[in-house]
């Protein structure tokens, strides 16, 4: 009867705690997944389909890494390979590829979970943050100090010309 009532109390916390999760994985604005160390799709909230462009059924077949910019990918499946080799966290911004063409910044955090009796690393939670904004606000500030740079140069190089063609029209 003791026995009977921990495991119920047991189950009823697994059922708190399952559900806690599944509203903190819904209401999160950042994509959240479960993979395993060889990037393996396994789970993945709303937000994560949003971001990569892939249902369920695709990030299955083809996996995340298939969505990630040409020029990130390289870099990105090498950064990979040493968080799971090394069994350390995965964090790297990197550029998403959608289906409707855009392209979509991202930073994209992982850490190691589970290892098994023999210390092999089995899975990774982890999450991928939107940072498009923050980049295309970035690119707009470096694009701005580059003319205020080329306006100063200008700035400069006329008042030499000025300051030249001054001493040119003194008598000597």
């Amino acid at each position: 009867n003791a026995m009977m009532q921990i495991l119920e109390r047991r189950e009823a916390a697994l059922k708190t705690s399952e559900a806690r999760y599944r509203t903190l994985t819904t209401v999160s604005p950042v994509g959240i997944f479960y993979a395993n160390s060889k990037g393996d799709y396994l789970y993945a909230n709303d937000r994560w389909h949003e971001l990569t462009g892939l249902d369920t059924d695709r990030a299955k077949s083809v996996g995340w890494l298939h969505v990630v910019h040409p020029d990130d990918q390289t870099r990105i499946q090498n950064l990979w390979r040493a968080s799971t080799q090394d069994k350390s966290p995965f964090k790297a911004e990197f550029r998403l590829c959608l289906p409707d063409g855009a392209v979509n910044w991202v930073l994209g955090q992982a850490m190691p979970e589970d290892e098994d009796v023999y210390s092999i690393l089995q899975n990774y939670v982890g999450t991928l943050t939107d940072i498009t904004k923050l980049r295309e606000a970035e690119e707009r500030i470096k694009q701005h100090q580059l003319e205020l740079a080329h306006v100063s140069r200008l700035k400069t190089v006329g008042e030499m010309a000025s300051g030249m063609a001054h001493e040119l029209n003194q008598p000597l």
